[in-house]
């Protein structure tokens, strides 16, 4: 099972919103054993460790988002992606499905 996970700053608007695009990748890439779940930041100090680190590949929006979990969480570096997407969309706005798309489809390729 492939599993991505998604962080952005409240876990309400970019983060589920790259989830349901990167679902939508996966099956267009014929991917059946797939997971995608998101959370924010904020809620970083909730029991998340378990998955953080089932994750295969960590996606945040902003940088000080990656360096929260490498500093607090001991996440590796090698595991986490910045999107770099700032805090100005609403969920499923199209400009930021159309950003998410263009940057989350290399990482369906080839699997």
């Amino acid at each position: 099972m492939l599993e991505y996970l998604f962080i952005c700053s409240a876990g309400a608007y970019r983060s589920p919103t790259a989830a349901e695009v990167a679902m939508d990748l996966a099956r267009k890439a014929g991917i059946k054993r797939f997971k995608s779940d998101f959370f924010g930041i904020d809620t970083i100090y909730f029991n998340v460790s378990k998955r953080l680190n089932r994750a295969d590949m960590i996606f945040v929006m902003e940088n000080y988002m990656a360096d929260r979990l490498i500093r607090h969480n001991h996440i590796s570096p090698d595991k986490i992606r910045v999107l770099d997407i700032e805090d100005m969309y609403l969920k499923n706005d199209p400009e930021l499905v159309r950003i998410l798309r263009q940057k989350l489809e290399p990482f369906f390729r080839d699997l």
